[in-house]
């Protein structure tokens, strides 16, 4: 252990996939990092449970377009064995991986990495220097949550003791808005299913995924909850009472038009290596409804929405954050607590009770 109690040891990987192909490539793609090492390459969730029960591995790297068992159903082997597996799933692209995928994250496998196409694999074009990056830091943040998790650190007792809370006067909101990454969509359809849509708010929301998983993740709001949600249109009028996503490779952000208030879509610089990024969009709502603004960040690695949540509350807003015992990764959250920016730090179950009585106030 070092000083600070991290272990310095490799992150230890399991990958699982039955493609000679794919198994090659993120094998070579991992053990390029110094801090990762291929513990186990099982083919199949069978034989990955088997494993699991037997070896020490922090992140499990599953494929889900395996022949045998398609991701979802391997999920409850993997966490039969580990309740706090951290799984990152892998695949390319397809309708049918995209919502295997998206079940899978709701059933709470942790992120997703896309993988280049079968043609590429096949000619073995190796893959671009962000997919490398993509997959060796989302694997290494894993890696350590799982570790501080097997640790039994009491981390929200830490958290609770060492961030000052903002306790700035409350101003009821006219908007709500919602940025999450790394284990949010899990957390995110949880959080929406217990707040009532009668509080008559627009919810914005910020997830970190790819194009095709956010009109996917929409559809599931949609139909687990009370709240109307798609993703949004450039150009559109913001209601009250229904949830818009921002679509998978664009920032939304938000324009004051008059008294209307529109949605703007574009493909501006990824922020925080990210499009959409929470940034931008929490910006323009501090700008456009000021203190009547109350943003949430949801577990995820980095530090996407300080600077947004910063400008909420430098104009009257309200900022919440995801606990650590609660995330999957306590990165954007974790960024926002240190930063003195939070009127409250709750777990996932307590944030919809407390947005709902925070909307509600008179």
């Amino acid at each position: 252990m070092t000083e600070s109690g991290q272990d310095p040891s490799p992150v230890k990987v399991m990958v699982v996939c039955d493609s000679d192909i794919s198994r090659e490539l993120l094998t070579e793609v991992l053990e390029s990092a110094p801090g990762i090492t291929i513990a186990a390459k099982p083919l199949n969730g069978f034989l990955a449970a088997s494993r699991l029960k037997s070896s020490e591995i922090d992140v499990v790297v599953l494929d889900i377009g395996m022949s045998e068992l398609d991701g979802v159903a391997n999920l409850p082997k993997i966490f039969a064995v580990d309740v706090n597996a951290k799984i990152l799933l892998v695949s390319t692209l397809s309708f049918r991986n995209v919502k295997v995928g998206m079940e899978a994250l709701l059933a709470g496998a942790a992120d997703f990495v896309s993988l280049p196409s079968p043609s590429r694999r096949l000619r073995k074009i190796s893959i671009d220097h962000a997919l490398r990056d993509e997959l060796v830091v989302k694997v290494e943040a894993l890696g350590l949550a799982h570790r501080r998790l097997r640790r039994g650190r009491p981390a929200t007792a830490v958290a609770k003791r060492s961030y000052v809370l903002n306790k700035a006067k409350a101003v009821r909101p006219n908007v709500l808005a919602i940025g999450g990454s790394t284990g949010g969509p899990k957390v995110l359809l949880q959080l929406l299913g217990r707040l009532p849509a009668t509080i008559r708010r627009p919810i914005l929301i910020v997830q970190h995924m790819p194009p095709t998983f956010t009109a996917t993740l929409a559809a599931s709001i949609s139909k687990q909850s009370s709240w109307p949600c798609r993703e949004a249109v450039d150009g559109e009028e913001i209601q009250n009472g229904r949830a818009y996503i921002a679509p998978g490779g664009v920032h939304m952000v938000i324009e004051a038009e008059g008294t209307r208030k529109l949605i703007r879509l574009n493909d501006d610089p990824p922020v925080h290596f990210c499009r959409p990024a929470v940034d931008p969009l929490f910006s323009c709502i501090a700008k456009v409804y000021g203190r009547h603004s109350l943003a949430v960040v949801l577990t995820g690695m980095g530090e996407d929405g300080v600077k947004g949540c910063q400008a909420i509350v430098e104009a009257g807003g309200a900022v919440i954050a995801q606990d650590e015992d609660t995330s999957v990764v306590w990165g954007m959250p974790g960024a926002v607590a240190a930063a003195g920016l939070c009127r409250a730090i709750l777990p996932a179950k307590e944030i919809a009770p407390f947005m709902r009585e925070y909307a509600t106030r008179s």
